[in-house]
């Protein structure tokens, strides 16, 4: 199926051609997931987030010097 057939038959009817439209899990239990989500406080070790942003940083520069048009976002919050 080329990607244009694809895509329509997506827009028509809002799942994957191969697939059925059919609920995972409850809406419910999608709920009590995000919910239960929600109280968690992640953190991330000092340590780690200095590698993290050398990590970018070098990701950034290579980036600066590559013909690769990929642009390289961080989001952290």
């Amino acid at each position: 199926m080329t990607l244009a057939e694809h895509i329509t038959c997506v827009h028509q009817h809002g799942c994957h051609p191969n697939r059925e439209k059919k609920d995972l899990i409850s809406l419910e239990t999608l709920r009590e997931y995000i919910s239960l989500c929600k109280t968690y406080t992640p953190t991330v070790d000092p340590a780690l987030r200095e590698r993290i942003v050398e990590a970018y940083v070098e990701m950034r520069r290579d980036a600066r010097y590559s013909s690769d048009p990929t642009f390289v976002s961080l989001r952290m919050t």
